[in-house]
């Protein structure tokens, strides 16, 4: 191990603490997270190129995402249609065979 004077001897300054502190906090730091955080303070060619595919899938996903939930949107807004209009149908069927039940009754009468 080398000693302080011998450290102070090499770098011809003293170890200011503060400086000393940061050291062991980041040598903490690499500890705890390994080379993620020696690849994380990098930024070379290949990264940048990796994260530029990764925000191009995100892209194309979100594109086929918002069609998707476009095509969602027309089916649901047909379906509310055919459903309007089978209930205009269902309503017209109950009014016809109120009127046919009527006039049923009324021929029925034997008097």
């Amino acid at each position: 191990p080398i000693s302080r004077s011998s450290s102070v001897a090499a770098t011809g300054s003293q170890i200011n603490p503060t400086n000393l502190k940061q050291q062991q906090q980041q040598q903490a730091k690499n500890e705890l997270l390994g080379s993620a955080s020696k690849e994380s303070m990098t930024s070379s060619p290949s990264s940048t190129q990796n994260v530029s595919s990764g925000i191009a899938g995100t892209m194309s996903t979100l594109n086929e995402t918002h069609q998707l939930l476009q095509e969602r949107g027309d089916k649901l807004a047909r379906m509310s249609d055919r459903t309007a209009e089978m209930a205009n149908q269902a309503s017209e069927f109950a009014r016809l065979a109120k009127l046919l039940n009527e006039k049923n009754s009324r021929q029925q009468k034997w008097f």
